[in-house]
């Protein structure tokens, strides 16, 4: 009595390994591309979203906030926090994308601002108001043995990208709160301005 077998030759078996496994070469690479374009455009975001803040704090009160911690006081309110002040005027952190504001001198001339996403191969981005350069991407590193240390400036020269000032920020029952140094996950740039993790 002759029996049929039914099932996959091993020559069938191996071309569907092959097609999968090509498959997956292109695939990860796509995804990958695609994760870090996303991580970008929250920091790139975020930035646009503090500009629009800052902008309506100036028109209101005739001076930028050129840092987050230090109060400030707008015309006819109570002291409070430079993130506070931007929270009243729309600005909301997210807490993946880890920022900080500066200014060279005076703060009605400008401000400085600077954003990463809090996860290894995101750029460094900055948004300069007083070289109006808009968004633009944090590229060089002044010591390369120093990874935290980049060296590029903005505006006129006197502001300088200072990675350790980059902190993430939450807002609970409405005030902005950093979240604990251990929530940063950074621990510098590399050549090209892309986050070291830790």
């Amino acid at each position: 009595m002759k029996q049929n077998k039914k099932g996959f030759t091993l020559i069938e078996l191996m071309i569907v390994v092959a097609i999968i496994a090509i498959l997956a070469t292109i695939a990860v690479p796509m995804y990958q591309r695609y994760i870090e374009r996303a991580r970008n455009s929250a920091s790139q975001s975020l930035l646009k979203q503090l500009a629009l803040a800052e902008e309506s704090y100036n028109v209101d009160n005739q001076i930028y906030i050129t840092s987050l911690t230090d109060n400030v006081t707008p015309i006819g309110g109570n002291a409070m926090s430079g993130l506070a002040a931007l929270a009243e005027y729309g600005f909301r952190p997210d807490r993946n994308v880890a920022f900080y504001v500066t200014g060279p001198g005076g703060t009605a001339v400008g401000y400085v601002a600077f954003a990463v996403h809090n996860s290894g191969g995101s750029a460094v981005y900055a948004y300069d108001t007083v070289g109006s350069t808009g968004v633009q991407r944090v590229s060089s590193v002044a010591d390369p043995a120093d990874p935290a240390s980049v060296g590029s400036k903005f505006g006129d020269g006197s502001v300088e990208f200072t990675f350790a000032n980059l902190q993430l920020w939450n807002m609970v029952d409405g005030a902005p709160v950093v979240q604990a140094a251990t929530a940063m996950k950074l621990a510098g740039v590399d050549s090209e301005g892309k986050v070291i993790g830790k």
